[in-house]
């Protein structure tokens, strides 16, 4: 089956089983997530993969070996485990493996890999130590050491992608709850900038940010709202890719 039919029938099943609020909607999030990122044969870890959305996606536009991180049980969305197992069985994908444990207890045994993924997921990888990571060094140290980590498991020239909301949004400087993400934790999550620095400090370069307008807005919203000034009345969301340098 070609990739575009895969990804197709991906897309099919995202509907199917209600993964997302449309198809559409995902379709931009995800072109806007991997612009330039070519996954034909690649390696991909996904870090707190959640449905799997990211990992079929992967799969089905070409990559030859995905691994899915996702300790449900540790933080994440309750059921996700159920949804991402819906997308498995529609799927019938042999290079797609789920393991349901943590960053730091995963063990690749030597494998290095191409494309890494932390959708919305990064701020989850220490929780206690993220709320202080702006203001305390032995926080700042935890994230370096995972940081670490996951460049060591970077092959030379991989890429590194981090999708998640920064901390400073006008909604939560008045007290109030944002409307488009009313759920929120403001004080769980940093700005790209304060990512960017520790993940240099670890080794990655290169760093390119992408602001998000809402999905719902499509490409003219992209081309108006997709800046930095007007996330931060909106939603705050953006799109971090690093790189490990190539040998």
């Amino acid at each position: 089956m070609g990739h575009n039919t895969l990804v197709d029938k991906y897309f099919d099943a995202v509907a199917e089983h209600r993964l997302y609020s449309s198809p559409d909607r995902l379709k931009f999030y995800l072109d806007h997530v991997f612009r330039g990122i070519d996954f034909e044969g690649a390696s991909v870890l996904d870090i707190g993969c959640g449905a799997g959305l990211c990992s079929f996606y992967a799969a089905c536009s070409g990559a030859a070996k995905v691994i899915s991180l996702e300790p449900e049980e540790a933080g994440s969305t309750a059921g996700v485990t159920s949804k991402y197992q819906k997308l498995a069985n529609s799927l019938n994908l042999d290079q797609v493996t789920l393991q349901g444990i943590t960053l730091q207890e995963f063990d690749p045994g030597g494998q290095k890999f191409d494309i890494i993924i932390l959708d919305d997921s990064v701020n989850h990888l220490d929780e206690d130590a993220c709320i202080n990571l702006h203001r305390d060094p032995a926080a700042e140290e935890s994230y370096t050491k995972i940081f670490r980590q996951i460049y060591d498991m970077a092959a030379d020239g991989a890429v590194l992608i981090i999708t998640d909301a920064s901390r400073y949004n006008i909604f939560p400087l008045f007290g109030l709850k944002n409307p488009m993400v009313p759920t929120i934790d403001w004080t769980v999550h940093q700005s790209p900038t304060l990512w960017t620095r520790l993940l240099s400090n670890a080794g990655f370069s290169n760093p390119t940010v992408r602001w998000r307008s809402l999905n719902r807005f499509g490409p003219i919203g992209e081309r108006l709202l997709g800046n930095k000034v007007a996330s931060f009345f909106l939603w705050s969301r953006f799109c971090l890719t690093m790189r490990k340098k190539a040998g």
